[in-house]
C-alpha cells in the first residue's frame, strides 16, 4: 500500500511531479489490481481533484464547466474508472468512500437518485458514522422531497428549481383573485411531485453498483409540482435535462404566463 502514501503525497504536493494526478491515478490503479479494492477511494481523489476534471465551486466563468460538459463518452474513460474504483473500495466498506458517494448523490441527478442519497445517508447513521455537516441539511431536505412523490432531479437542482416553482405557483394563486383572500407566497406549501419518463437518456458507463445508470449524461424529463393555498392547488410544470457534468437545467411553465428559463 505504499503506492497509495505516495500517490496521496503527489495529489497533497509533499511530493513534485509535472503529472501529479496522472502519476496518482496510475499508482492508485496498480493497487487496485494488485487486490487492494480500498486503492479504489485514492483513484477517484486523483480524478476528482485533477484540476483538468475539476470546476471550481462557485466560479462565475462558465466556460470550463460547459466544456468538461461536452465531453463525449469516448473522452470519459477516467470519469469512467474513477467511479468503478470507488464503487471497489465502497464494497470494501471504506467509510471515505461511502461520504464521498453520499456527496456525489446529493448533487447528480437521475431516476432514483433522490432514493439513494437518503438510503446511503441512511446506511451511514446505522455504521456508527456521522454525516458530514455539509450534507446534514441537504439529507433533511431529500427527505422532505422523498415525501411529496417522485423526482429524477437531485436535491441539490431540486433546491435550486424550487424558488422558480414557488414563484410560478404564486403568480397562479393571484391571477384568480387569491390576494383578496389574504394568500400570500408563505401559505402556499409543495404538496405533491410526479416525474415522467426521462426521454433520450444516456448515462456514464458505469459497471459496478452503487453508481449504475446513476449519471445522467444526456436526457430531458418532465415533473409537475404541485402546491396548495388557500383551499385550492395547482400545478407547476417543470422541465429539465441533464446538463452534462452531473446537473440539471430546468425551465418553469407558468400557466398562462409562458416558460420562463433559469437564469
Amino acid at each position: 500500500m505504499g503506492s497509495v502514501t505516495r500517490a496521496e503525497c503527489l495529489m497533497s504536493g509533499s511530493e513534485k511531479s509535472d503529472r501529479p494526478f496522472e502519476v496518482a491515478r496510475d499508482l492508485a490503479r496498480k493497487t487496485l489490481k494488485s487486490g487492494f479494492p480500498t486503492a479504489g477511494y485514492t483513484l477517484y481523489l486523483a480524478y476528482s481533484l485533477d484540476p483538468q476534471y475539476s470546476y471550481p465551486a462557485g466560479g462565475g466563468d462558465r466556460t470550463k464547466y460547459n466544456a468538461l460538459a461536452a465531453l463525449p463518452i469516448s473522452a470519459r474513460g477516467d470519469q469512467v474508472e474513477a467511479f468503478d474504483g470507488l464503487a471497489d473500495a465502497i464494497r470494501a466498506g471504506h467509510m471515505g468512500a461511502l461520504q464521498l458517494a453520499l456527496a456525489y448523490f446529493s448533487e447528480s441527478s437521475a431516476p432514483g437518485n433522490i432514493d439513494r442519497f437518503v438510503n446511503l445517508a441512511a446506511l451511514l447513521v446505522r455504521t456508527g458514522q456521522s454525516l458530514p455537516q455539509s450534507l446534514v441539511a441537504q439529507v433533511r431536505l431529500a427527505q422532505k422531497i422523498k415525501s411529496t412523490g417522485t423526482t429524477h432531479a437531485s436535491v441539490t437542482a431540486f433546491n435550486d428549481a424550487y424558488q422558480s416553482a414557488l414563484l410560478g405557483a404564486t403568480l397562479q394563486m393571484r391571477s384568480r383573485g387569491q390576494p383578496d383572500k389574504g394568500c400570500d407566497a408563505q401559505g402556499v406549501k409543495l404538496i405533491r411531485v410526479e416525474a415522467e419518463p426521462v426521454q433520450e437518456p444516456v448515462y456514464l458507463p458505469v459497471t459496478k453498483q452503487p453508481f449504475l445508470s446513476t449519471y445522467l449524461v444526456r436526457g430531458q424529463w418532465a415533473e409537475t409540482w404541485t402546491f396548495a393555498a388557500c383551499q385550492e392547488t395547482v400545478p407547476v410544470r417543470m422541465d429539465f435535462s441533464a446538463d452534462g457534468w452531473g446537473g440539471a437545467r430546468f425551465q418553469t411553465t407558468r400557466q398562462g404566463l409562458g416558460s420562463q428559463p433559469q437564469p
